[in-house]
């Protein structure tokens, strides 16, 4: 598995083969943030409701996280393969 380290160097490595400008990594940053910000904006929208529910979601992330690997894999399989289409 790759790091986060080689990730952004090969989004950023995509971008310069592509010969675009690198603020076009944005989008990708701002969903990333906002991904990794969920369990804090549940809390703050839904207080008690979002504690007690975030454990079980952790619990259940645990629990099924191959699938959730294998389900990772398959979109950024979709995004190399769409890619070497064009």
């Amino acid at each position: 598995m790759l790091g986060y380290g080689a990730r952004r160097r090969g989004i950023a490595g995509s971008l310069a083969g592509h010969d675009k400008p690198w603020w076009h990594l944005l989008p990708f940053l701002c969903l990333t943030l906002l991904l990794l910000a969920l369990p804090l904006h549940a809390l703050f929208a839904f207080g008690q409701r979002a504690a007690a529910a975030l454990p079980k979601i952790r619990n259940w992330a645990n629990d099924h996280s191959w699938w959730v690997s294998e389900a990772v894999i398959l979109i950024f399989v979709a995004i190399v393969v769409s890619d070497l289409l064009k």
